[in-house]
């Protein structure tokens, strides 16, 4: 049994009292950088989001079996009707992955297909009820980019 009056040698402060800040030791470990990534027929797996987007991508096709899909990207497992939007990692390759995911987040791999207009259309790989979900929304999404892509030419091509 020690009583609080006893002091320890190194820094003459009562025992039972908080090591001040400054003499605390080094910081803890580094922050948890990982994602969880669902693909395939239910399965989920866990990435480092510490490096850019290029690099962890191309991780990610090769580690869910489908290295040679030309593109791939990530949506976020708990998107809403109105805002299905994948993060675009493909778009801005040198940029840190962690600047645009929830870190511990889960997201959905996607493949990612070039249409004509610029349009890009974007396939849940995850073969479950969510990724159905997933497909209609983005389905929906893709319609409604279509109409705008084809507005946009109709306009200029009026104005010609």
């Amino acid at each position: 049994f020690f009583s609080p009056r006893i002091t320890t040698p190194e820094c003459g402060r009562p025992l039972g009292d908080p090591v001040p800040r400054e003499r605390a030791g080094p910081p803890g470990p580094p922050a948890m950088t990982f994602i969880m990534v669902k693909h395939g027929e239910d399965q989920m797996s866990m990435f480092n989001a510490d490096c850019s987007n290029v690099v962890l991508l191309n991780y990610i096709k090769r580690a869910c079996g489908h290295p040679d899909l030309e593109c791939v990207d990530l949506i976020s497992a708990n998107v809403a009707e109105k805002t299905v939007a994948p993060l675009m990692l493909f778009a801005k390759p040198t940029e840190s992955t962690t600047a645009d995911v929830t870190l511990r987040g889960i997201y959905i791999l996607l493949k990612v297909q070039d249409e004509e207009g610029g349009v890009k259309a974007f396939t849940p790989l995850l073969e479950s009820e969510d990724g159905k979900k997933l497909k209609a929304l983005l389905d929906a999404r893709l319609a409604e980019d279509r109409k705008k892509v084809a507005a946009a030419v109709g306009a200029k091509g009026g104005k010609k």
